[in-house]
């Protein structure tokens, strides 16, 4: 376990590795300050990977579930990592060979909160609360390549708020966007949008989501988890401080289905990479849920969980295997947990 809050949660390496990060300093009884990684077929800590991150926190990760990916990225609110300045995001080496070693850094001026990597892993997407990032001007959203980190040309606007989730649709043609921001490129959009991943521009779209930040955001088929976002074709699940959303209409009505989950705030949502109709769903103050019938009924599975205020769940490609984290009650009461 952590001794401390796990923030964020990835499966990499073909569903071989978990990726942890938060604010914790060890893992798994070994020192990892903020950021580790752990093997799934045993449950160990992954000894020979050891990047350090040396302050604040990590928020968001995005770990290639690919054979041999040479990157992980990494984003939060720190400034230095492996003793070097990197600041708000970088991309790591995967290899334990170089795990000491940052490929590149995003330089931000601000936390960024959450990442999203295009289908052909030639561009990595940011958001957050940034200003200014790889030395040029952007607002909350940015895109960089991922093989040297250079930023591109590809640069909307999104202001009155930050943005706390990204996804690509599934032909890889829009990027879907959640948050607390009221205007994009210039056009009042408030909480979520959607942008055309080519040229920046924003796709005309009207969803109408009640009050609250939108923090997690899901349209249930894919399977494929990415920490606060996730995006699939049969229905929509937008999760915001007000609760659960369900879209069956790609967004045009909404329908709260947060009864079942205490009326509590979402903070990340998880597919199940097999079973469509199955999702599960981390809560602020409630723990964790489970539906298998697309949304429409839920039940705990806090078994074993001591701190109910959930921060991120992760499902292996077994469809069994949970991984879950939470904010940690102390030092000895870990914040990770694994369910099999």
């Amino acid at each position: 376990g952590a001794n401390g809050t796990v923030n964020a949660l990835s499966v990499g390496g073909v569903d071989t590795l978990i990726y942890a990060g938060g604010e914790f300093s060890f893992l798994d009884g070994t020192a990892r300050p903020r950021l580790g990684r752990i093997r799934v077929s045993d449950g160990v800590l992954d000894s020979d990977w050891i990047p350090s991150i040396d302050d604040g926190e990590v928020r968001t990760i995005e770990a290639p579930n690919q054979a041999a990916a040479p990157r992980v990225f990494v984003g939060g609110s720190f400034t230095r990592v492996n003793g070097a300045v990197a600041r708000g995001g970088v991309a790591l080496n995967t290899l334990n060979t170089n795990s000491n070693t940052s490929s590149w850094t995003l330089n931000a001026d601000n936390p960024i909160e959450t990442l999203a990597i295009s289908t052909n892993s030639t561009r990595v997407f940011a958001g957050g609360s940034f200003r200014s990032t790889g030395m040029q001007t952007r607002n909350n959203i940015a895109a960089f390549t991922t093989a040297q980190g250079d930023i591109t040309a590809w640069a909307p606007e999104v202001s009155g708020g930050e943005v706390f989730a990204l996804a690509l649709s599934s032909d890889k043609k829009n990027l879907y966007l959640g948050g607390d921001f009221t205007t994009v490129t210039g056009t009042n959009q408030a909480r979520i949008a959607r942008l055309q991943t080519d040229t920046g521009a924003l796709i005309p779209w009207r969803p109408n989501v009640e009050s609250g930040a939108v923090t997690a955001f899901a349209l249930a088929g894919t399977g494929k988890n990415i920490t606060r976002l996730v995006f699939s074709q049969n229905a929509v699940f937008a999760g915001s401080a007000a609760g659960l959303f369900r879209s069956q209409d790609a967004g045009t009505t909404w329908t709260n289905i947060s009864s079942d989950l205490g009326n509590a705030g979402i903070a990340d949502i998880a597919l199940d990479p097999n079973i469509p109709q199955t999702l599960y769903v981390a809560t602020l103050g409630a723990g964790f849920f489970k539906s298998t019938d697309g949304g429409t009924r839920w039940s705990k599975i806090n078994t074993g969980i001591s701190n109910l205020n959930a921060n991120a769940i992760a499902v292996a490609s077994n469809s069994t295997t949970l991984y879950a984290a939470t904010d940690a009650l102390s030092q000895t009461d870990s914040g990770f947990y694994r369910s099999d």
